[in-house]
């Protein structure tokens, strides 16, 4: 499924889907209606691996207070076009009003996610035909009659979201499915529906699960005291059910703990799929100092993508001084985090091709001039150390050039050899001279 602009391989993997809140009454507690903040913390789940996220402005909680389309955009949209300068990957909408994702697509939305699988609001199913773009429709069993079997309840319910998107001419190879855990079932049902979530890959689509910190777990984990535990302490309740819904065979996990959600997937993944994985997180150095230098550098991520590797993270554009040969124009230097199923010899070999078609002098003193350079800083799990290929870069540690932008993208990366990271690495240079010359949001890839 193609997924604002990246191409999602169902099976190869689980992908990590990061919940940003933009509400004063989210269920977690970490609702966040400032613009920067909810910027920053997409940011930093990105870093730390989500593939996707999701922002909703209106609770879905039990006994959550409704809002209108207005209110709900109002929340929603400066938050959504932070999200959208802050990062590369695709964004969904939670949302079950047809106005508010109309206008959520029109500010960059990527895909809609809705609670109420297009039973809600009749214009909902039209507005993502015409669209065509992809969405997650969930089962939603509040206020609905209990037949006694929870998983002949959630087929019945999806399958009437599906027939809805089909009489309205939305193409059925966009969709993905919830069941809706926490959704107007009892917790006892709610585990019923984890231990039996196999059974829902007979509807032939993609399944997204979101256990995280909902209240089941703090029912199983109550206290002798007879407290639920509370949202806070749901970390390890919601890995045991993220670990057990992927071996179910759940496509995307939607979470609030990203980091440790990631390694929680990947060892999982490591398991019940294939290791190592075929696709792998990769970071990128690029720079030059010669022509259009802001348009090289937009030129090559624009390559970049082409050959497949999925941008997920680019840095601001900073402006640095000479390295080497100091007689020479200023450079611009930025970062990239991103996944490739591209073997490193691959990566390099394209990295090159993109230089070369940028009109770089290969037979140039070493240091000199160059309208674009692109490097290989480290990748996820491979370290080789070979003459014209050693990863981690060899001289990224004593490079403020490279150490600047990469801290943009990946602050908590930790050199393999080295063992700190990249902010600790950041400590031991001169970032002097160093100027940003344009914030994030600068480069967006091109729509699918």
């Amino acid at each position: 499924m193609r997924i604002g602009g990246r191409t999602f391989a169902w099976g190869t993997r689980t992908f990590v889907m990061g919940i940003v809140n933009a509400t004063p009454d989210s269920f977690s507690g970490d609702g966040v209606l400032d613009a920067t903040r909810a910027a920053e913390q997409a940011r930093a789940m990105v870093a730390a691996g989500a593939d996707l996220i999701d922002v909703g402005a209106e609770s879905t909680k039990p006994g959550h207070i409704s809002v209108d389309a207005d209110g709900e955009w109002a929340r929603l949209a400066p938050v959504l076009r932070a999200l959208r300068a802050a990062v590369s990957v695709p964004i969904t909408v939670d949302t079950s009003k047809a106005a508010v994702a109309e206008r959520a697509f029109e500010a960059g939305a990527d895909a809609l996610n809705d609670v109420n699988g297009l039973r809600s609001d009749t214009a909902m199913a039209g507005l993502l035909a015409r669209s065509r773009l992809p969405a997650v429709l969930m089962h939603n069993q509040r206020e609905r009659a209990f037949s006694g079997d929870v998983i002949a309840d959630i087929r019945a319910g999806l399958e009437a979201s599906i027939a809805i998107a089909r009489a309205a001419g939305v193409d059925l190879e966009r969709l993905a499915l919830d069941p809706g855990f926490g959704f107007g079932w009892q917790p006892a049902q709610n585990l019923e529906m984890l231990r039996r979530l196999g059974e829902l890959r007979a509807l032939g689509r993609p399944l997204l699960v979101g256990t995280s910190r909902k209240s089941t777990i703090g029912v199983v984990l109550r206290s002798s005291a007879g407290g639920d535990r509370p949202e806070g302490e749901r970390l390890w309740g919601t890995a045991a059910s993220v670990t057990l819904a992927i071996e179910a065979g759940a496509d995307i996990v939607r979470v609030h703990d990203v980091a440790t959600m990631t390694d929680v997937v990947r060892i999982s993944d490591a398991v019940v799929r294939s290791w190592p994985a075929s696709e792998r997180r990769v970071w990128l150095a690029l720079g030059g100092n010669l022509g259009d230098r802001v348009g090289n550098l937009r030129a090559a991520l624009d390559a970049l993508v082409r050959a497949g590797v999925a941008i997920e993270l680019v840095s601001r554009v900073y402006e640095t001084p000479p390295w080497g040969v100091t007689e020479q124009p200023r450079f611009v230097n930025i970062a990239v985090a991103g996944r490739s199923s591209l073997s490193a010899r691959e990566l390099l070999v394209l990295a090159k091709r993109i230089e070369a078609e940028a009109g770089r002098n290969f037979g140039a003193v070493r240091n000199s001039a160059r309208p674009i350079d692109v490097d290989i800083i480290a990748i996820e799990g491979e370290t080789i150390d070979e003459a014209d290929l050693i990863v981690p870069h060899a001289a990224m540690p004593e490079r403020a050039f490279v150490l600047v932008p990469l801290a943009d993208v990946a602050p908590h990366w930790r050199h393999p050899a080295l063992r700190r990271t990249t902010s600790e690495l950041l400590t031991d240079v001169d970032a002097s001279g160093i100027d940003v010359i344009e914030d994030f949001g600068w480069w967006q890839p091109a729509p699918s």
